[in-house]
């Protein structure tokens, strides 16, 4: 901190786009990049390069890649509801530059096992008031809810009629599993939103299977939501 990375690392970022180079410059912090996004953002505009440079996070810059030729969420709902999930891809024809260079911020913490190797798991949501019905009553019965025992509920009947069963009957299985859970799970829960510490911060933009769905009902019985 303080050694001059960010200077270097821009330097290095407007050199390689007057190069025809796109380039990506990825940090674990979504404040430190947009700080040093801010900090070159008139220096790039003077040269023109401004549109081939982009600073983000690493979380993000993975998003990015996967979602570079279809939307991953839509095409996983439109599978999930039975319907054509070529209509999710509205990424067209992918124009691929020949050049593209990726640079990191801090690489010793892209290094730690948070990020090398990790799973990328996007989660697709899926709003209605059967799935809602179902997951209150698995709440509210946790102690000794049984997948047979959902199978009665008008609810999961619909469902399963309406959706793809298998993944249908995989969440039910899955929910089961995970409510057990909440008592344990470590979040932190402010103004109304549930919250994960990551490298100091609180990130509200992560989620732990259907753990995080029952700590929302954990919550709201206690009145903190």
């Amino acid at each position: 901190t303080g050694g001059g990375k960010s200077i270097i690392l821009g330097i290095t970022s407007t050199v390689l786009a007057l190069l025809k180079c796109e380039v990506y410059c990825a940090c674990y912090s979504k404040i430190l990049s947009n700080r040093d996004a801010q900090s070159f953002k008139t220096f790039w505009a003077l040269l023109g390069v401004q549109d081939h440079i982009t600073y983000t996070t690493l979380d993000d810059l993975a998003r990015m890649e996967l979602n570079r030729k279809g939307n991953i969420r839509k095409s996983t709902l439109k599978l999930f509801r039975n319907e054509n999930t070529k209509a999710a891809n509205e990424a067209g024809e992918v124009v691929e530059h020949k050049f593209r260079v990726l640079l990191f911020d801090e690489v010793d913490v892209f290094l730690q096992k948070d990020f090398y190797g990790a799973k990328y798991r996007p989660l697709a949501k899926e709003k209605n008031d059967m799935i809602y019905e179902i997951m209150s009553h698995i709440w509210k019965q946790r102690a000794t809810i049984t997948e047979s025992e959902l199978k009665d509920m008008a609810e999961y009947k619909n469902l399963m009629e309406i959706c793809d069963s298998r993944i249908v009957a995989h969440a039910i299985r899955k929910m089961i599993v995970d409510v057990k859970k909440v008592d344990s799970h470590t979040y932190e829960c402010h103004q109304g939103k549930i919250g994960y510490r990551q490298f100091g911060s609180l990130m509200y933009n992560q989620v732990h299977g259907y753990i995080t769905a029952f700590c929302y009902f954990k919550e709201y019985e206690l009145g903190n939501v």
